[in-house]
């Protein structure tokens, strides 16, 4: 199936509600053809708004929109919503109950061609070419998330957008749906956009990342890049567990925290003595030489155990091990940063 997506770019895009403050306050964000960028962040960041605006359903009050060499946008003036060959899943799915699966799917479609083969090769791309009779009623939460997806890539959009489109499904079924998901995307070769507030969803899915927060994005980097170096505090502590901790300057390039002596790999900010180290819990090794800690609770989720630790000055960190608790509450143990850590230079 040939690839329809286009480079999406943002730039300096506002927008809000009559009589109410801003929410986006100046948003850019470049993704490139074909790829699937994830947003994320907490309630209220402009996440839900940032999509109305994309899809055409809300105007922008400044900034620019452009997607391949088309301009969706340009401040208040926009294509409407019908011209931006942009697509929609919902978070509900909302498929038309009175229509089977392959009519859901060719709905988007011009009528003569509901019937001929691109609504198969949609059902067969999302593994759902058994479906095709089934009515909405007749099917599972994933399964209906497969037909919406379908149906929106039936037009050959240049941009999908997903609004949550899984939060109704239970945790096993979510994982599985992500790979598919991502994979189904691929082969479109649509460009696409997840709105999220799941981390491993975001991290787990995505080409890019962007986290957002006060209406404008802190940073834009591949999951693995913003999981180790993230650009702030506030970026560090909502894209998973960790603890920023003072550095202190020991001479000679050496850092020091709470932790001992450290390693830095990574540096984010002017360079400086002085700043914060970023620790994730698998980045703290127990038992093996360090600083005293005292074990203060213990969190066992099968495949691993994740141990809240309180060191001499009264910090706080966790560690997390593979495997079952090997240390109880109360323990006396010894901690120590593993491998390089993430400078936030100030």
């Amino acid at each position: 199936m040939s690839g329809a997506g286009g480079r999406l770019a943002i730039t300096g895009l506002r927008a809000g509600y009559p009589r109410a403050a801003e929410v986006l306050t100046g948003v850019e964000l470049t993704v490139p053809a074909g790829g699937l960028v994830a947003v994320l962040g907490p309630s209220g960041c402009g996440k839900t708004t940032l999509l109305r605006v994309l899809a055409g359903l809300l105007p922008a009050a400044a900034g620019r929109i452009r997607l391949g060499d088309r301009v969706l946008a340009e401040g208040p003036r926009g294509l409407p919503p019908e011209r931006r060959r942009v697509g929609l899943v919902p978070q509900d799915a909302a498929l038309f109950p009175h229509l089977d699966v392959a009519g859901n799917v060719g709905f988007g479609l011009p009528r003569r061609a509901r019937r001929g083969p691109r609504v198969g090769e949609l059902l067969d791309l999302a593994g759902i070419a058994d479906l095709a009779g089934r009515m909405p009623a007749e099917l599972s939460g994933g399964q209906a998330a497969r037909v919406a997806l379908a149906r929106a890539l039936a037009p050959a959009p240049g941009l999908v957008l997903l609004d949550e489109p899984y939060a109704a499904l239970d945790a096993a079924l979510r994982a599985r749906l992500r790979a598919d998901v991502a994979a189904i995307l691929a082969a479109a070769g649509t460009t696409a956009m997840l709105v999220t507030h799941d981390q491993d969803e975001a991290l787990s899915m995505a080409d890019l990342v962007a986290v957002l927060d006060g209406g404008r994005v802190l940073q834009c980097a591949a999951p693995e890049e913003l999981y180790a170096r993230p650009a702030t505090r506030w970026v560090a502590g909502f894209v998973g567990d960790c603890a920023t901790l003072p550095a202190t300057d020991l001479g000679g390039g050496r850092r020091g925290c709470a932790l001992g002596e450290v390693r830095i790999g990574s540096v984010a900010g002017a360079p400086g003595a002085t700043g914060y180290v970023v620790v994730r819990p698998e980045q703290v090794r127990l038992g093996r030489g360090g600083v005293p800690a005292r074990v203060t609770d213990l969190t066992y989720v099968g495949h691993a155990t994740t141990y809240g630790l309180a060191l001499p000055d009264g910090t706080r960190i966790t560690a997390r091990a593979a495997g079952p608790p090997r240390h109880a509450p109360g323990a006396e143990v010894t901690a120590a940063a593993a491998g390089p850590l993430h400078l936030l230079a100030g």
